[in-house]
């Protein structure tokens, strides 16, 4: 189960003496962490300034570690209203050749897309992005990213086939944890689905987690 706890991350950040001489691996898991911290505490400039300093470092990462980090900030960047930030990862997903042969991050991926299309008023694409994205069955991370977005786009198009089987099992799941941010964001989404199916008790017990 992934934990949150952004106080603890940013002391164990800081005593590390000479994070720019960390190797390509660990100065992303360096930046990526900090990256974290930001997005937990709404830091849309120090977030910014971090996501800039990511993208020199992803030129010198593996196809599929540059994946993870690009989605990292393009994801990020939905929540935090940097649209622009997430085109500009987005965009360099798809200039990485090897992106088709890691299945699950293309689940990831699609669900970012569908996000920042759904946020960005363009309804049809994140359907289109909702529907790619739930041929998959790979990785659960990646499933988790979907059931954030999944019910909020189906109830705007009132489609209830976005909301598939993977979906509501990771909201199930994120019931018995609800332990961190993630968890709150697939239960927001799962208590505006419930409400809509007329389960208000179950969407009042979602948002009280």
């Amino acid at each position: 189960m992934i934990q949150y706890d952004a106080q603890l991350a940013a002391e164990l950040l800081g005593a590390i003496a000479a994070p720019a001489e960390l190797p390509p691996s660990g100065r992303q898991n360096y930046l990526m962490t900090q990256l974290e911290t930001y997005w937990c505490a709404g830091d849309v400039a120090g977030w910014s300034e971090l996501a800039d300093r990511l993208f020199d470092v992803i030129g010198t990462l593996s196809p599929y570690a540059a994946m993870i980090a690009l989605l990292s900030i393009a994801q990020g960047g939905t929540w935090l209203g940097c649209a622009n930030i997430t085109e500009r990862a987005l965009a360099r997903v798809d200039r990485i050749p090897e992106a088709r042969d890691f299945s699950a991050l293309q689940i990831h991926t699609a669900s970012v897309r569908a996000l920042h299309a759904y946020l960005t008023g363009r309804l049809e694409a994140a359907r289109g992005h909702v529907r790619e994205g739930a041929h998959g069955a790979d990785g659960t991370v990646s499933q988790m990213a979907l059931a954030m977005v999944a019910p909020l786009i189906a109830l705007e198009l009132d489609d209830d086939a976005l909301v598939s089987p993977a979906t509501t099992a990771e909201i199930t799941a994120a019931r018995r944890r609800a332990g961190n941010p993630d968890d709150a964001l697939m239960l927001a989404a799962g208590a505006a689905w419930s409400a809509a199916h007329g389960r208000r008790d179950e969407a009042r017990a979602d948002l009280r987690r």
